[in-house]
């Protein structure tokens, strides 16, 4: 709950302020939107229906990489697409020289209630 409301408020103050984001609040802000951007590519019925990706989204002189995430099989490259695209829109407001990786844990791809999901492995 917390961290909602401080992600809340970094978007809302994001909105107002067309200061540089710093790079953590851009890598905020971009994940943010990924269940926007993944959600026409997550249906499934089974867990075979559903791969792995790793989301990332390239700026002119900055650099986003997230941890694992899921689509379906047929749908990674227009999820990778929509989280780009999605992504481009902080861009030009993100300070020069960001680099941003994850370190996460191993993940499987696993349909979960009709929906595709990266699910972390023991």
């Amino acid at each position: 709950m917390k961290r909602t409301l401080v992600l809340g408020a970094l978007l809302a103050l994001s909105a107002c302020d067309a200061s540089p984001l710093s790079c953590m609040e851009a890598d905020l802000a971009i994940s943010a939107r990924f269940e926007e951007a993944l959600a026409p590519h997550r249906a499934c019925e089974v867990d075979a229906d559903c791969g792995l990706f790793s989301p990332r989204v390239e700026c002119a002189d900055s650099q986003f990489e997230f941890c694992p995430s899921s689509a379906r099989t047929d749908s990674l490259e227009g999820a990778q697409r929509d989280v780009q695209a999605l992504g481009e829109a902080d861009c030009v407001r993100v300070s020069p020289g960001c680099v941003s990786s994850a370190t996460c844990a191993p993940a499987t791809a696993e349909c979960v209630e009709g929906v595709c999901r990266a699910v972390s492995s023991p």
